[in-house]
C-alpha cells in the first residue's frame, strides 16, 4: 500500500511491520491492524451508525446544526437537526439494490 505524502515524495506501508517508512527513513508512526472479528449483528450496527455519520455530514454541509443522541430506546432519532429555533427529528434508513455497482 502507497500513501501519498507531498507531490514527489511517497510513504509505503508494509503488512508485515505496519510502519510508514519514506525513502528508508522509519517515522515513528505505525498503523493498527485489525485483528478483530465481528459478529453479523456487530456488523449490521457499524454500517448503520457509518450511514448516521454520512447523513449528518451532508446536513452539516448545508449549514444545519446537527445533533446525535446518544440513546435511543424506541423513539427512532438518528439525528436531529437544527435550524435557529426549530428542531427536526431524522430517521435513517437504507436498502440495498441489485443494480449496484
Amino acid at each position: 500500500m502507497i500513501l501519498n505524502w507531498g507531490l514527489s515524495n511517497q510513504l509505503t506501508l508494509t503488512r508485515k511491520s505496519t510502519a510508514i517508512r519514506s525513502s528508508g527513513i522509519d517515522f515513528g508512526i505505525h498503523i493498527p491492524v485489525k485483528n478483530a472479528v465481528r459478529t453479523l449483528p456487530a456488523s449490521k450496527h457499524y454500517k448503520n451508525i457509518s450511514y448516521e455519520t454520512l447523513a449528518a455530514s451532508w446536513f452539516t454541509n448545508d449549514g444545519w446544526e446537527v445533533l446525535m443522541p446518544l440513546v435511543d430506546h424506541g423513539s427512532k432519532t438518528d439525528l436531529v437537526i437544527v435550524d435557529d429555533s426549530n428542531f427536526y427529528r431524522i430517521q435513517v434508513k437504507s436498502l440495498a439494490s441489485n443494480d449496484e455497482e
